[in-house]
């Protein structure tokens, strides 16, 4: 716990000299990027805590915590573009996992998840498709039109972990939401490929794949 702590706390410290091959004070911003108000430290509390109340929900489902999911889905809109978009992903690969299996059951609420934070979300929603309209709030923003592959490393190695994983643990409950989660690591890494529009992608690597 303690090494896993001071990794996150000073782990751009540690790294940055070997990956930019420059120095980073330990009085630099870089020391905690966790330490830069308010993002990402408030986006990170929703993620957290949006996954951790979807796994409850899916271990053992009812329909106040559904609604209570889709709340906290639906006030990540409303903190961070990349959070949003990265729950979005994971719950969008869920719903995929459970149509392929043809759970129903499971679906069901994941679904009533994805539609109340959508519909909380819609006027941010409406706000970025007003923005993209725009070229220079879109240039602004960092917006270009791309179609560039970027392969991570640490996506790659996260489906490594979860493959052996899965294979220790053939049945585990938990294995369809890590599932979800691995996926999104590539899925808003690259899904410039098919929209052909890229916006600051290490935002993704830095706080939320790392």
């Amino acid at each position: 716990s303690l090494a896993s702590s001071l990794f996150m706390v000073g782990g751009y410290t540690f790294l940055l000299p070997y990956l930019s091959r420059t120095a980073t004070s330990p009085f630099s911003a870089d020391l905690s990027m966790y330490a830069r108000p308010s993002m990402p430290l408030w986006s990170s509390i929703i993620l957290f805590l949006t996954l951790f109340l979807l796994l409850k929900n899916i271990k053992k489902t009812s329909w106040p915590m559904t609604v209570m999911v889709g709340l906290t889905y639906g006030l990540s809109f409303y903190t961070y573009f990349y959070c949003w978009s990265f729950i979005s992903a994971i719950i969008g690969f869920l719903i995929l996992f459970y149509l392929i299996k043809r759970d129903w059951l499971r679906l069901k609420p994941v679904l009533l998840v994805m539609l109340i934070g959508l519909t909380l979300g819609s006027y941010v929603l409406y706000q970025y498709y007003f923005i993209s309209q725009l070229p220079v709030l879109s240039l602004f923003m960092g917006l270009v039109h791309s179609r560039n592959f970027y392969f991570s490393k640490i996506a790659f190695g996260s489906l490594i972990l979860l493959t052996a994983f899965t294979y220790k643990y053939r049945r585990n409950e938990n294995t369809p939401l890590l599932l979800a989660v691995v996926l999104a690591n590539f899925a808003v890494v690259d899904q410039q490929i098919i929209t052909g529009r890229e916006l600051q992608t290490m935002h993704y690597h830095l706080y939320f794949l790392i």
